[in-house]
């Protein structure tokens, strides 16, 4: 009988991440009425049997259901491309300590650091409307929205001054684009560069986030040189030339 009761509350825990993506304990406690270590012992069960994902403070699906809700990445993007996308916000998240404020702007891959950085004791600032939603719909608790006028397409706001630094002061801008190459970040939307100008001066560091496919390549608009950026997360098969070059240049890369 015990073992049903366990099943029944485990199978609900499956079907509430299918439909929200990622939880936290404390949505769950709420939920299913249930104590938080009675929660905890079924995500790491839930978790030994491959049915999902742990994280911090709580747990995510495995069906990535965040492709079609925050990144827009759909099923045009292959496999890889997306998994590729997902190793690089694991990656980024490492270099976010709790207690901390961080700017995440649009796109699909810093998209996907959102999810990991969802539930941290940690602030998250950005103008990138699906990810704000995302984070208010799974109680992150401190989330700050830039104001501006709303772009339709690429789901974003543009702010229509300069942020003040006392208002928004980070510690990592994360960023992402069309390209990257030894000349640096390349954007496609002209209205996102407008847009993520306000925000340089805001940040103590600068992270470009793109996947490996994006790299080697000046697609697009010129947006940061090389000597604006601090970091570069991507993927190990990412052009190894290009890469070589941003390190000879002074940026830290980190290949996921």
């Amino acid at each position: 009988m015990n073992n049903n009761i366990e099943e029944f509350r485990q199978e609900k825990i499956i079907q509430i991440l299918n439909d929200k993506f990622t939880v936290s304990v404390p949505y769950l406690v709420e939920i299913l009425e249930l104590s938080p270590s009675t929660i905890r012992r079924d995500l790491a069960k839930l978790e030994q049997q491959g049915r999902l994902e742990r994280i911090y403070n709580g747990a995510k699906s495995i069906k990535h259901k965040f492709d079609q809700t925050i990144s827009g990445i759909n099923s045009a993007v292959d496999t890889n491309t997306r998994n590729n996308k997902y190793l690089i916000g694991k990656a980024a998240a490492e270099l976010c300590n709790d207690g901390d404020n961080f700017l995440l702007c649009c796109g699909t891959t810093v998209g996907c650091l959102g999810e990991e950085l969802c539930g941290r004791n940690l602030q998250i600032t950005t103008n990138y409307i699906p990810l704000a939603q995302y984070l208010a719909e799974n109680q992150h608790a401190n989330t700050t929205i830039i104001g501006g006028q709303y772009d339709q397409v690429g789901k974003f706001t543009i702010p229509m001054h300069d942020i003040d630094p006392l208002y928004c002061n980070a510690q990592y801008m994360f960023t992402s684009g069309s390209s990257l190459s030894e000349l640096g970040l390349y954007k496609m939307a002209d209205l996102s560069i407008f847009a993520e100008k306000h925000l340089l001066a805001n940040a103590e560091k600068i992270v470009v986030l793109v996947d490996s496919s994006k790299v080697g390549k000046n697609k697009g608009v010129h947006f940061l040189h090389p000597k604006n950026i601090d970091i570069v997360i991507t993927n190990k098969d990412a052009d190894s030339v290009t890469v070589e070059s941003l390190r000879k240049q002074g940026i830290k890369v980190i290949l996921t």
